[in-house]
């Protein structure tokens, strides 16, 4: 599994869940080419034209980031001429009971957790959350009582 993008914490955290090779965009690496499955998750407009490049002739692109609902212009000719697949796949429907159960049978998430907060701090929770400067992964809220770490 190859990991790109813009922002090197949310790298380091692929590279903590397993993935095989990570690529920065922001210092210069490449997408990489002929990727049979690509998973497209920034929902970010200017990201659609290099993921359908690096997406194989005949492979299939997971659109998974929530694109902008305003028109913008894209250029889409790779999706003809390469015969790649694009298929959206909205999340937060069913696979919540899915998720609570690999948590439950023991799926390691620490990996994503960078910020922990009391239910008092919620505001400084959501500042973190939102400041892209505060390498953020997953902030969590504690609800209270005791928590085992």
């Amino acid at each position: 599994m190859i990991a790109a993008d813009l922002a090197g914490p949310a790298l380091r955290i692929a590279e903590r869940l397993g993935a095989d090779e990570v690529r920065n965009l922001a210092i210069g690496d490449s997408l990489p080419a002929d990727v049979e499955l690509v998973f497209e998750a920034s929902g970010a407009p200017g990201a659609l034209g290099p993921v359908l490049h690096a997406t194989a002739r005949g492979g299939t692109l997971v659109q998974v980031g929530n694109l902008p609902g305003e028109r913008r212009p894209a250029a889409l000719g790779d999706l003809v001429t390469r015969e790649i697949t694009w298929i959206g796949s909205y999340r937060f429907v069913d696979e919540i009971t899915d998720a609570l159960g690999d948590l439950a049978a023991g799926l390691d998430v620490d990996p994503l957790i960078t910020h922990t907060f009391d239910l008092d701090d919620a505001a400084a929770a959501l500042a973190v959350a939102a400041d892209r400067k505060s390498n953020s992964g997953k902030v969590l809220l504690r609800l209270g009582g005791e928590v085992n770490e």
